[in-house]
């Protein structure tokens, strides 16, 4: 699942690198003001409302440049396969995904104004981290 996670993300920016995706950052990054007054959340997307659940997963598999991209795969690559061990595949992805959707329902409520979209996978290998020291240390 490691492996996969790395390829998926890495694949992702990539892909988010092409012309035709110069929105998807802004479309896909968490903006907190998108959910706590949709109306005034700036983005122009068909059925506003009933998106918002996509960047809070989305969003954890985006990355700003390069370095970002490979400083959270690099803790990622390193920490996450004795977690996944210990907690089996799909176990694991679910809390990594839980993880990411709660760092960003936490950037949401400590920031539930801003319009600055939050992307990336740190806070699902915050996650990662942590329960790797808890359990494997």
């Amino acid at each position: 699942m490691t492996r996969f996670l790395v390829a998926l993300n890495a694949g992702v920016f990539i892909w988010s690198l092409l012309p035709a995706q110069k929105y998807l950052l802004a479309q896909w990054g968490v903006r907190p003001r998108c959910y706590i007054a949709p109306s005034g959340c700036g983005i122009a997307l068909p059925q506003e409302a009933e998106l918002l659940w996509q960047p809070l997963f989305g969003s954890m598999f985006l990355h700003g440049d390069v370095l970002h991209l490979a400083f959270n795969m690099l803790f990622l690559w390193v920490f996450a396969p004795g977690l996944e061990e210990k907690l089996g595949r799909i176990k694991f992805l679910v809390f990594y995904l839980a993880c990411g959707i709660g760092a960003s329902l936490a950037h949401i409520a400590t920031h539930p104004f801003s319009g600055v979209p939050a992307i990336g996978a740190s806070g699902a290998i915050s996650g990662v981290l942590g329960a790797y020291f808890i359990l494997l240390t």
